[in-house]
């Protein structure tokens, strides 16, 4: 049964005398998402919005277009594991994706202002383009 108390695997810190009840595990996933996003592995990049300090979805993360290997899509693989994981059963974990990332995901249209959340100044040369 997948529900919100619903684990992958069970976790126990070793020397810290923790009961995996919940937290560790919840603490485990926090850390998995923030390590998935940090420049330790190669899958996601900061978005230009995240790098300049401008625009909205500062915080965001985006897809690496460098991470093209097979051990990459092994990795993407691996992500994809987790985060059904987290849709089935309602866990959150702390991914900071822009919302184009969630439209794309439901098959949803992009707009020009969901790229606006990406990339504020490319969207803007593109609006004066236009």
């Amino acid at each position: 049964m997948n529900t919100t108390d619903s684990q992958m695997f069970s976790v126990e810190f070793v020397g810290e005398g923790s009961t995996d009840a919940g937290g560790p595990f919840r603490e485990c996933m926090t850390n998995l998402a923030a390590e998935i996003e940090s420049e330790s592995l190669p899958l996601f990049i900061k978005t230009p919005n995240n790098r300049n300090d401008h625009g909205n979805n500062r915080d965001c993360f985006m897809l690496n277009p460098a991470s093209n290997s097979p051990t990459h899509a092994e990795l993407f693989k691996m992500l994809g594991h987790f985060l059904g994981f987290t849709l089935r059963t309602k866990h959150a974990m702390n991914f900071h994706f822009p919302p184009f990332f969630w439209k794309k995901l439901l098959n949803e249209e992009v707009t020009l202002d969901d790229f606006e959340g990406v990339d504020a100044f490319s969207c803007q040369i593109l609006k004066d383009i236009k």
